[in-house]
């Protein structure tokens, strides 16, 4: 098999298909911003054959971020990946500030994908997703339960004929059950399952996390059920449904949480007082402790020995019961000194610490630069982005995201459509040609 998808890659550069950011200056480019560190630790991958998913054919349908992202590693891993779009666009485009043809949830959700404009309400239309989900080994959706059936995109329907197909739907509450056909989001996924609840400030208010947990968490399910169920296709030749959660995903991700929530009967104190960011001087800075021994350490790196005794203080439970007491102690004593005096400090005691870093400060940090743990890749209509590395390794260069419609005729043409019928599909409305 390994042979077969390495002469399907030959045949298709000998075509002339160029897949987006991929290329030998960009695994050339990798090689040179990297000292080498992080390359010797991982898995060495130095040509698109060498990629995981090299040879996997995957049609997106998904909009947003969660289940595109979940596509957007596939390509990474070095699938095939097209992104199906409406005549009016992916709504993560939308979202925040548009540059280019791209918002940041859209950048990041499609990198390395080709977008092909299909009107899927036509005939025409419905009849090419079907051919493309044909040849394909993956399919993603995420829209309402109901939808995908109304327009025949179904999983029924489209692995009818092909039952090695495997099949996404990721949805607010999943496909069954009374909340099915509620709206959701992110932030109301972070709601229903208690993370907001769980997240009080000093303040005393819930507060919202905006790094939109849901949707990377359950991007990062998504990914790994489809890569478990491929792995199990290789044992038994079949393909699956999976139906997936954004609110499952949430309350997963806080599987810790949900423990503590049983084993201190339902109200749980602060988990590790006094950790958390205090300010200095000049800055913010970032203590924190796993054990007992490492809050008397913390004490004398405060030159404040007595906290380590006090009744008040000397258990986990107990700086939990008197966190506000605790917390204005070492505050007042960390603002007298600066963020670079705390470090030295703090660091010579043992401590677990670290400047409050926002993300220019992470991306000129030289341990960052050292270990490649940063890919800059070019944009068009942006320049040159900083992106984090796929931690772990064996994946392509990070890499550009089509705007809506960009690269579909290549993509079209790497799933075996020529250009006569190409040509007809537009002729029919069936599809929008960028030339792009």
């Amino acid at each position: 098999m390994r042979r077969g998808l390495r002469r399907a890659w030959m045949k298709a550069e000998a075509c002339g298909i160029v897949f987006p950011g991929i290329g030998r200056r960009d695994w050339t480019a990798r090689a040179a911003r990297s000292t080498n560190t992080k390359w010797e630790r991982n898995v060495q991958v130095d040509s698109e054959m060498d990629l995981p998913y090299a040879g996997l054919r995957v049609v997106d349908c998904s909009q947003g971020l969660a289940a595109p992202s979940a596509a957007a590693l596939l390509a990474m891993y070095g699938a095939e990946v097209i992104k199906i779009e409406t005549p009016t666009g992916d709504w993560g485009r939308g979202i925040g500030v548009n540059k280019a043809g791209n918002s940041c949830v859209s950048l990041t959700a499609n990198m390395g994908k080709r977008s092909l404009i299909v009107d899927m309400k036509s005939a025409e239309g419905l009849a090419l997703i079907h051919r493309l989900a044909g040849t394909a080994d993956i399919f993603l959706e995420s829209s309402r339960p109901g939808v995908a059936q109304r327009l025949g995109i179904d999983y029924a329907t489209l692995s009818g004929n092909h039952p090695e197909l495997i099949y996404l739907s990721l949805s607010g509450y999943g496909q069954t059950g009374p909340y099915r056909d509620r709206a959701c989001s992110d932030t109301v996924a972070q709601a229903f399952a208690g993370f907001i609840a769980s997240n009080t400030g000093v303040d005393g208010i819930p507060h919202r996390v905006n790094t939109i947990p849901a949707d990377i968490a359950g991007g990062l399910y998504a990914f790994q059920a489809i890569s478990v169920a491929l792995f199990r296709r290789t044992r038994t030749g079949r393909g699956g449904y999976i139906d997936l959660s954004l609110t499952q995903a949430m309350a997963h991700f806080q599987g810790v949480k949900f423990a503590e929530y049983k084993i201190e009967d339902g109200a749980p104190s602060a988990f590790n007082e006094p950790a958390g960011n205090y300010l200095a001087a000049d800055g913010w800075i970032v203590i924190t402790l796993v054990k007992e021994e490492s809050f008397a350490a913390i004490c004398a790196a405060l030159d404040m020995p007595e906290l380590a005794s006090d009744p008040r203080f000397d258990s986990f439970k107990t700086r939990g019961e008197n966190k506000t007491a605790l917390r204005q102690l070492i505050a007042d004593k960390i603002a007298g000194q600066t963020v670079d005096t705390w470090l030295e400090v703090f660091g010579r005691h043992g401590v677990m610490c670290n400047k409050l870093n926002d993300y220019s400060d992470w991306l000129a940090d030289e341990h960052v630069r050292a270990t490649g743990a940063v890919e800059y890749f070019d944009q068009p209509g942006l320049g040159e982005v900083p992106y984090p590395a796929v931690p772990g390794g064996m994946t392509r260069p990070a890499t550009w995201a089509p705007t809506q419609g960009a690269g579909g005729a290549a993509a079209l043409a790497a799933f075996g459509v020529s250009e006569s019928e190409m040509a007809d599909l537009v002729a029919s409305g069936a599809i929008t040609l960028t030339g792009s």
